[in-house]
């Protein structure tokens, strides 16, 4: 679905339930924060939980390890 956003939207916001939104975040965070990677993977993703992926280029180019985690949140945060 990121694949078909067209190129004259700058932000996404990407809403849904895990296990898929911690796979999908892991799986598009190719270059990370080693501490935000680190808890991002440790905290299991619970429910409420934030990343922001960043891209360069258009959405037709995104593809798994292409993103960059430049944030991540919980609730206890």
């Amino acid at each position: 679905m990121v694949n078909e956003v067209p190129d004259e939207v700058s932000d996404l916001l990407l809403v849904g339930h895990n296990p898929g939104m911690h796979a999908l975040a892991d799986a598009l965070s190719g270059e990370a924060d080693g501490e935000l990677l680190t808890r991002m993977n440790r905290s299991g993703f619970p429910t409420a939980s934030m990343a922001v992926v960043s891209f360069n280029g258009s959405w037709k180019s995104v593809e798994h390890g292409i993103g960059r985690l430049v944030a991540y949140w919980t609730p206890q945060d």
